[in-house]
């Protein structure tokens, strides 16, 4: 759906056009843009006491003032409801007119321009199958950041929540590996496929960053794991003078605009 806020002459770069927006709202992690709407999405976690963290929209036709739109069926908690923190509060999909806003939730834009809370239209995860082909009884990691490059899929380690250690590599579903890639490669953090190659970067603890071919699956007898094949890694300890490696794919960190420390966002040109 193509971008309709408008494109005009604005002050020089840098200008201050709004803001503080919703000075009471939580962390804003997520910004999504959905025709001329801003779809604001907090978390819980980092904010500030008494922020609410209710999903809202806001139309931007006139940047400089921007509008709260509630939509056609409001929710018992306002708006678009108390967000679901989609891929670990840090990630969302957008499938032609609608955002992904986590749990089987989403914002849809109507053809008549209103705005609606609806059932993501792509349906909840599948579960999914074990190596051996049992029903595992999960969706992970379909929910985590590994998960937003289907159809591969893996599970999230790091030290935010001390998941430090095993982690899960999928394909449509199928689980291809099981092994503990920390111990493995050095690294715990998240995962970005290139083609056949796991990127396995750090998280906030620096440990570096691990490629792994992700179609090179074989059974580890000395360690009793499927895992696949280490291609190389990068490990350089955060107190010897390292820097921190950020997960490749930086749209898990909106930059269209900031928040400072009392809440709220602003918007700039």
């Amino acid at each position: 759906m193509a971008q309709t806020i408008p494109n005009v002459v604005q002050p020089a770069p840098g200008t201050l056009l709004s803001g503080p927006v919703d000075p009471d709202m939580g962390r804003l992690p997520i910004i999504e843009i959905l025709g001329p709407y801003a779809i604001t999405i907090p978390e819980s976690p980092g904010s500030q006491p008494g922020a609410h963290v209710t999903v809202r929209a806001w139309d931007l036709t006139d940047p400089a003032n921007p509008v709260l739109t509630a939509p056609i069926n409001p929710q018992p908690q306002g708006n678009f409801g108390i967000s679901f923190s989609p891929f670990l509060a840090h990630g969302t999909i957008k499938r032609d007119n609608e955002v992904y806003i986590g749990g089987n939730n989403a914002v849809r834009l109507n053809d008549d321009g209103t705005l609606e809370h609806v059932q993501w239209s792509a349906g909840q995860a599948p579960l999914l199958l074990d190596i051996d082909g049992s029903p595992m009884g999960t969706t992970a990691p379909w929910w985590s950041k590994g998960g937003m490059m289907r159809p591969w899929g893996l599970l999230d380690n790091w030290a935010y929540n001390n998941q430090i250690g095993s982690t899960i590599l999928t394909l449509d579903n199928q689980v291809l590996a099981d092994w503990d890639i920390t111990q493995d490669s050095g690294v715990s953090g998240f995962g970005n496929f290139l083609g056949n190659l796991l990127i396995y970067s750090s998280d906030q603890r620096n440990t570096g960053v691990a490629v792994y071919d992700a179609t090179n699956i074989s059974f580890d007898e000395s360690t009793n794991e499927w895992k696949p094949a280490l291609l190389d890694t990068i490990n350089i300890p955060a107190d010897e003078g390292g820097i921190r490696f950020c997960t490749p794919d930086r749209r898990w960190d909106t930059q269209l605009v900031s928040r400072d420390s009392g809440g709220g966002f602003f918007g700039s040109n």
